[in-house]
């Protein structure tokens, strides 16, 4: 029972009983608002069941939004209750928030304030809550210096407590699943190494110390993986990593009082030869401070400890734990990575045995996506039906047969018809379609195997035979067009840094000559047998126009973050008809430097050449031929397609 709500019921409440009990709990906190992240305290991109709060509070399932709910009557708990969130989810955004209670804030389209100006408005002088382990603080920092321009500035209220948490009757366990060892045959570099350059960085930038806290950072740098996140092959944890020592902290659940039983023998081991130190998840914040007082090395103490923090990733409440750690002859000074954290850019750049394991998973997902994609046009033949989720069982299968496969690197988006429109598309039991050969089928999936991890998609017309009716000139002219923004991007020569935002037009240019965007980005990062979707590198922002990109420093900085040699990318140009049909084409591409023998000699032929890159395309899915326009087709393109 809370303040006369009776939490008891084991129904799952409607949206107008979550927003209830909510308000009331901001009664109780002295609240007038309370702000719902989409992150977990890793600043995770899909999160574990547990810490879908946002999700369980407004029924929105998309991977990105903020939630904000007001309390305006302390009697009748009425209220507003708003959803942000980007072009991607839009269509879903709309089916899954209950209008009598929710309002949709289209994020970045004209005339929509985003969260920041929706508080510094209507919230003038108010108090609102939110978790400070979900939230970064350069973000919140930002937020304070434009409120402090107020005559009455919001005032933020960092609540330790999630709230959400104290609402959630039914919540989800917590997991601890197990944690293995990633082998350095596969990684290509041992723990020791890692480490080395880590603190190199840190010599560099004048520290002693670093925290790690995103998932797959921490995974990469330890040689780990684990399966805490569906989909995701990473495990909670936090990483510190002094001039002298490095720290890993495991067991998010926490059972057995810190002993961490759970934990394989190998795994134990393996950090013991790394020389690092291991200690419980839940210890995490009151042991920080005491690792950074002794940071100096050789148990000395400096009179200043520098701890550096990667902005993006940094939350409020480890910002709040350094900078508490200061004692009467120590100083601990809190300092940013100018963009990101070393280990994130180390990860990005694929070492030749990384590279090796990434071609090979990628010629095996292939084959099981080919053996799909023949068995669905087998079906087709013979009018059977096939719909939407069941069909993805099917490529599981598939790939189960491939040598290494470990599971799905995202939930797969088989989508048929209309439901193709929606670009995060997710098919549920009660409301999947039944494919149809006479519509577009789309089908972006991706897959884990112990030496890689990919991400693809092919869209499909399977009414190719005699009987039936070809696609309609529309669709085989917008999909040429994706084809070849496909293709001129697959075979771009670019000088070694480019920045990912330039490389855009490649992919967007022949849409745009018919007068057609897509509202997702073009490329991005994908990790080695970890998450499928990785930075800091990316191909675009997704259409958004110069002074939205600008407003965000961290959208910014993975707009400008250079291409390099190594790095693993996906090329996903799409088109989208709302309520109609949508389209994608998706593989992944790795980059390699250009011989200078390669090209043509001008000139003075003594000249030091700059640096050129170039991508090797890894997925060897073929198109759909009967989507392909060859009247808009060049030469070139005429040859490739051939």
């Amino acid at each position: 029972m809370m303040n006369g709500i009776d939490l008891s019921s084991s129904s799952d409440p409607t949206p107008s009983e979550k927003l209830t009990r909510l308000r009331t709990l901001l009664q109780t906190h002295n609240l007038d608002a309370y702000l719902v992240f989409s992150e977990d305290c890793h600043f995770s991109e899909y999160v574990a069941p547990c810490d879908e709060r946002r999700s369980y509070l407004s029924n929105f399932t998309g991977s990105a939004g903020v939630a904000l709910v007001t309390c305006d009557d302390s009697v009748t708990l009425n209220g507003d209750a708003l959803l942000w969130t980007d072009g991607r989810y839009f269509q879903q955004a709309n089916k899954q928030l209950c209008p009598l209670n929710w309002t949709l804030m289209k994020q970045f389209e004209p005339n929509v304030p985003s969260v920041e100006e929706y508080i510094e408005k209507n919230l003038q002088g108010k108090r609102i809550g939110l978790d400070p382990f979900t939230v970064s603080n350069a973000q919140i920092s930002s937020w304070r210096t434009k409120f402090a321009l107020s005559s009455s500035p919001p005032i933020l209220v960092p609540i330790q407590k999630n709230l959400i948490d104290e609402m959630w009757e039914i919540r989800p366990s917590i997991p601890q699943k197990p944690v293995c060892v990633h082998p350095t045959s596969l990684a290509g570099e041992e723990v020791s190494s890692k480490v080395s350059r880590v603190r190199e960085s840190l010599v560099q930038e004048h520290g002693h110390a670093t925290v790690i806290s995103a998932l797959d950072q921490i995974a990469w740098l330890y040689n780990l993986r684990g399966s805490d996140i569906d989909c995701n092959p990473v495990f909670f944890g936090y990483g510190v990593v002094t001039l002298t020592d490095a720290h890993l902290f495991l067991g998010r659940r926490d059972e057995n009082d810190g002993e961490l039983l759970w934990l394989s023998e190998e795994v134990k081991n393996h950090l013991v030869e790394a020389n690092v130190t291991l200690h419980s998840y839940g210890t995490f914040v009151s042991q920080l401070p005491t690792i950074l007082q002794t940071a100096g090395g050789n148990g000395a103490a400096h009179a200043e400890v520098v701890c550096l923090v990667e902005k993006s990733t940094c939350s409020m409440a480890i910002a709040d734990t350094i900078n508490k750690s200061s004692t009467e002859t120590i100083t601990v000074v809190r300092k940013e990575f100018h963009t990101w954290s070393p280990v994130e850019l180390f990860k990005s750049i694929k070492n030749q045995s990384e590279i090796d394991g990434i071609r090979s998973a990628a010629l095996q997902d292939s084959v099981a996506l080919i053996r799909y994609l023949a068995y669905l046009s087998s079906q087709h033949a013979i009018n059977a039906e096939l719909k939407e989720l069941d069909v993805c069982e099917i490529l599981t299968n598939y790939r189960n047969q491939q040598t290494g496969y470990k599971g799905d690197s995202f939930g797969t988006i088989s989508s048929s018809g209309p439901n193709a429109s929606v670009i995060h598309y997710t098919p549920q039991p009660d409301t999947q379609r039944t494919l149809n050969k006479h519509e577009l089928y789309l089908c972006d999936s991706g897959a884990h195997y112990t030496n890689g991890t990919t991400d693809v998609t092919r869209t499909l017309y399977f009414g190719d035979d005699q009987n039936s009716k070809p696609p309609s000139a529309e669709i085989k002219r917008c999909y040429t067009r994706v084809l070849q923004g496909y293709f001129a991007l697959s075979k771009a020569i670019i000088p070694d840094g480019t920045p990912g935002l330039i490389l855009e037009t490649y992919a967007r240019s022949p849409l745009w000559r018919d007068g057609l965007v897509y509202g997702h980005g073009t490329g991005h990062g994908i990790g080695c047998c970890l998450n499928v979707h990785e930075g800091p590198q990316s191909i675009g922002s997704g259409n958004l126009p110069g002074n939205i990109i600008r407003e965000s420093p961290k959208r910014l900085a993975m707009c400008l973050e250079p291409i390099r040699a190594g790095m693993y990318l996906s090329n996903e140009p799409g088109y989208y008809k709302d309520g109609e049909f949508g389209m994608r084409i998706e593989s992944d591409l790795i980059v390699h430097p250009v011989r200078h023998d390669a090209f043509h000699e001008c000139g003075d032929t003594t000249t030091v050449r700059q640096s050129f890159l170039e991508f090797e395309c890894v997925t060897k899915v073929p198109m759909c031929r009967t989507l392909i326009d060859l009247d808009l087709l060049n030469d070139e393109e005429r040859r490739w397609v051939d």
